[in-house]
C-alpha cells in the first residue's frame, strides 16, 4: 500500500490528544484503551518531547525535499529556551523539523515541563521522552551445533515440508533441536497455499541484527537498515549484536530464518524481508523519541515509494508504568502507521514480574487497542505460567523453548523463551496474509487471525474469564477465513468459514460465475455442482469420454466434471440414461460419492458413532455402509439439533458450505 500521509503527524497527534484519545495523566482513557492500574508507579521519562504546530507532511518530504511550517523552528526553540527548557535536540522529522527533544529546568519534573510547554505559542503537543525496556527473553539461551543425531535424521527423511532446513522437519518438542512451534501454529499447512518470498517486509525495531548469520543473510535488507538511536543508516561493522543478549537476531530468525536453504531453522514468513531498526542503546533502554524517529523514517520510506512491501512492525518492549498510557507521540504514530500505510505493528505481550508470575496490569504500547498483543504458549498449548494476561491482550502463541537465530557466529543457534519469541510468529502469520491477500487491510488480517484462532485448554492456568487473548494463534486457519470473506455473501462469523476458505483455496470451489462475488452459502449442492467440486481436487485436468446419460449437455461448463466423474467412478448417475442434472445433492449421497473417489473400504468401518446419532433408521440400504465409514472417518459429523444430540439427517440436502467441510474433513484425513 503506497499511500502518501497527506496529514501532518503534529495536527494528528494534537487532535488525538484533544479528543482524549491519547489522555494526559488524570484524564478519561477511551473506553477501549488499556487502564493503568491505581497504585502503577510513576513512569521513567528522559525529557521531554516538544511538536510545533504546522509541521508540514512525510508526503510533502517525500515529493520534493521540502515544506512549509507554520511556525518558525526557530521561534518555538526561541519559546521553550525562554522558558527555562534546555533545547538538546532538533530531531529528524517532516520538512522543517519543527520537532524537539528538551530538558526540563532545574527542579521542574518532565511531566510539569511538558504541561508548560505545551501551552507556549506555537506549539501544537509537548509529552514526556518515557523510558521503555526490552521483554527479555526468561531464560539462558543453550547455544546448538550445526549438526543432527541420527533419530532426527530418520525423522527428517520420514517428514513432507516445503522447507528442506534440518530443524524445520523435527516436529516433536522433546527432541534436542526442533521447531515444534511451527507446526504448533499450523505454518506448514500455511505454507502449503502461501510462501512471502521476498514479497512482504517486516521491520523488528529491537537491538542490532547479526545479519551475516547463514540462516539471515539472504532475508536482511542491510542497505535499508537503520539506526534509530542515532537516526540514521545501521552500521554493521561497529553494532553491538549482544545488546539484550541478542534479542534482535533472535526475533528475525523466528520471523524470516532464510526457509529452504538446507540449514538450520525456518522462519515463519518463509522468507519474508527483515528491515532491522535499532531502538535500543547500548544499555538496553529504548524511549519514545528512539522509537518515534524509527517510525518517522519508516513513514519517510513507505512515502516515498522506497519501502512499499512494509506491512508489519515487530516490538518487543514496553513499560507498565502508568503514566506512559499518555504517550501520544508513539500511540499516533502506531496508529498512523496503520490508518495510512497499512502496516499493523505486533507486540510481546510481557514476561512477568522476575519472581517469574504473571502481571495482570496493562503493559504499553502493547496493551493500545491500536497494535495487537501476544502472549505465550508452552509446547503442549497451554499458557506459559509467567506470561502476562489482562482483558487487553489478543492472541496467543508458542513462546516456550523457541529454537533459533543467535549472533556470534554464522552458524549460531539456540533456545529462547518468552513473549518476545510468540512475537514474531504472530508477525509471520500477518506476513503470510498480506503477501496472498496484498488488498487486505490491518483490521481485516487482524480480524482473520482473531477468529482463527483455537481454543486453549488448561486447567492450571485456566485464564478463559480473564484474558483477551482470542486463543492460539492457528496461521492456515487465518489465511482460510481471509479467503473466505473475500465472498460477499460469507457473514464473518459464519461456521464454514475456514472450511470454504480452504476449499477456495485448494481451487475445489470458487463460487459464482456472475460477477456478484457471491459463494452461494446456504444454497444447495446440485450433482453437477458436487462432480465439479470432486473434480477440481482430483482430476488434475484429466479428460474423460463424455458420459452416456442423455441429461449430461457436453456444451454446458459441468460437462468435464462429470464426464470425468463418471468414468473414475466416483457418481454413477441414477440410471444409465439419467445422471441426475439440476437434482439436489443428499447427505447420503455425498457419503457415497466420497466413498467412491477415496476408493474406501466401507465395510470395515466401526459403526459406533454411527449407532451414536438419531435418524439412523432413516438411511437409504444403498448409502447405510457409506453413511457408517463417513462417521466413523470423521467426514460426516450429524446434524446439531441444539439439546447435545447430533442426527444423522441421511435425505437433508447439502448446502454449498457443507459441502466445502465435507471435503476439508476429507482431506485433512488423508481420505482424499
Amino acid at each position: 500500500m503506497n499511500k502518501e500521509l497527506r496529514r501532518p503527524i503534529s495536527a494528528l497527534l494534537a487532535a488525538l490528544l484533544a479528543a482524549s484519545l491519547l489522555a494526559v495523566p488524570g484524564t478519561a482513557l477511551a473506553e477501549e484503551a488499556a487502564q493503568p492500574t491505581a497504585d502503577a508507579p510513576a513512569a521513567d521519562t528522559d525529557g521531554i518531547l516538544v511538536i510545533a504546530e504546522g509541521t508540514s507532511s512525510v508526503a510533502a518530504l517525500a515529493a520534493d525535499g521540502g515544506g512549509e511550517t507554520g511556525v518558525e523552528a526557530a521561534e518555538v526553540r526561541e519559546a521553550l529556551e525562554d522558558a527555562g527548557l534546555q533545547v538538546t535536540e532538533q530531531l529528524s522529522d517532516e520538512a522543517g523539523g519543527a520537532v524537539f527533544a528538551a530538558n526540563a529546568p532545574a527542579g521542574m519534573s518532565d511531566e510539569e515541563a511538558a504541561r508548560m510547554a505545551g501551552e507556549l505559542p506555537g506549539v501544537a503537543c509537548a509529552q514526556p521522552n518515557y523510558v521503555y525496556y526490552a521483554i527479555d527473553d526468561i531464560s539462558q539461551p543453550d547455544l546448538l551445533s550445526a549438526g543432527l543425531d541420527e533419530g532426527e535424521v530418520a525423522v527428517l527423511a520420514a517428514l513432507p515440508l516445503r522447507a528442506n532446513d534440518p530443524y524445520a522437519a523435527i516436529s516433536s518438542p522433546t527432541a534436542s533441536r526442533n521447531q515444534y512451534w511451527l507446526y504448533a501454529s499450523a505454518f506448514p499447512e500455511a505454507w502449503e497455499f502461501v510462501t512471502t518470498d521476498g514479497a512482504v517486509t517486516v521491520a523488528v525495531m529491537d537491538s542490532a541484527v547479526y545479519s551475516d548469520h547463514e540462516d539471515l543473510r539472504a532475508n536482511v535488507l542491510r542497505d535499508e537498515a537503520w539506526d534509530a538511536t542515532d537516526d540514521g543508516p545501521m552500521d554493521f561493522d561497529t553494532a553491538n549484536y549482544t545488546v539484550n543478549s541478542g534479542h534482535g537476531t533472535s526475533v528475525a530468525g523466528v520471523v524470516s530464518g532464510v526457509a529452504n536453504n538446507g540449514r538450520g531453522i525456518a522462519g515463519a514468513s518463509f522468507n519474508g524481508q527483515v528491515l532491522p531498526v535499532r531502538v535500543f542503546n547500548n544499555e538496553g533502554q529504548s524511549s519514545t523519541k528512539f522509537i518515534y524517529q524509527a517510525f518517522m523514517h519508516l513513514m519517510r520510506e513507505k512515502a516515498s515509494g522506497r519501502l512499499t512491501d512494509l506491512r508489519v512492525v515487530n516490538l518487543s518492549l514496553g513499560t507498565y508504568k502508568a503514566e506512559a498510557v499518555a504517550d501520544g507521540i508513539l500511540r499516533g504514530c502506531i496508529a498512523l502507521m496503520r490508518d495510512d500505510f497499512g502496516v499493523v505493528t505486533i507486540c510481546a505481550g510481557g514476561n512477568g514480574d522476575k519472581a517469574g508470575r504473571p502481571r495482570t496490569d496493562p503493559l504499553y504500547p502493547a496493551d493500545w487497542p491500536e497494535c495487537v498483543a501476544v502472549t505465550a504458549l508452552t509446547a503442549d498449548g497451554a499458557n506459559a505460567s509467567w506470561s502476562d494476561y489482562n482483558p487487553y491482550k489478543d492472541i496467543s502463541a508458542p513462546g516456550v523453548s523457541m529454537l533459533t537465530t543467535r549472533p556470534g557466529s554464522s552458524n549460531a543457534y539456540g533456545t529462547m523463551s518468552g513473549t518476545s519469541f510468540s512475537a514474531p510468529l504472530v508477525s509471520g502469520a500477518f506476513m503470510l496474509l498480506f503477501t496472498a491477500f496484498p488488498e487486505a487491510s490491518v483490521g481485516d488480517a487482524r480480524d482473520a487471525v482473531y477468529a482463527s484462532a483455537t481454543p486453549i485448554s488448561d486447567s492450571v492456568n485456566d485464564r478463559s474469564e480473564t484474558s483477551g487473548s482470542h486463543g492460539a494463534l492457528n496461521a492456515k486457519g487465518a489465511l482460510c477465513y481471509l479467503k473466505a470473506w473475500r465472498f460477499t455473501d460469507m457473514p464473518r462469523n459464519h461456521w464454514s468459514c475456514e472450511s470454504v476458505g480452504y476449499a477456495a483455496l485448494k481451487g475445489i470451489v470458487n463460487g459464482y460465475a456472475d460477477g456478484s462475488g457471491a459463494f452461494g452459502v446456504e444454497a444447495t449442492v446440485t450433482r453437477e455442482q458436487a462432480a465439479c467440486m470432486l473434480y477440481n481436487y482430483l482430476g488434475d485436468d484429466a479428460s474423460a469420454p463424455a458420459a452416456p446419460q442423455g441429461d449430461v449437455d457436453q456444451g454446458q461448463w459441468y460437462a468435464g466434471g462429470v464426464n470425468w466423474a463418471v468414468a473414475t467412478g466416483a457418481m454413477n448417475g441414477y440410471s444409465a440414461s439419467d445422471f441426475g442434472v439440476g437434482h439436489r445433492l443428499t447427505r447420503e449421497q455425498a457419503a457415497c460419492i466420497l466413498a467412491n473417489a477415496s476408493h474406501a473400504d466401507v465395510d470395515v468401518a466401526d459403526p459406533t458413532k454411527f449407532n451414536g446419532l438419531k435418524g439412523t433408521a432413516q438411511a437409504s440400504d444403498w448409502a447405510r455402509a457409506a453413511l457408517i465409514w463417513a462417521v466413523d472417518e470423521g467426514i460426516l459429523n450429524g446434524v446439531d439439533n441444539g439439546d447435545g444430540t447430533r442426527s444423522l439427517a441421511p435425505g437433508q440436502y447439502v448446502t454449498r458450505s457443507q459441502m466445502a467441510a465435507l471435503m476439508t474433513n476429507a482431506i485433512e484425513a488423508g481420505i482424499l
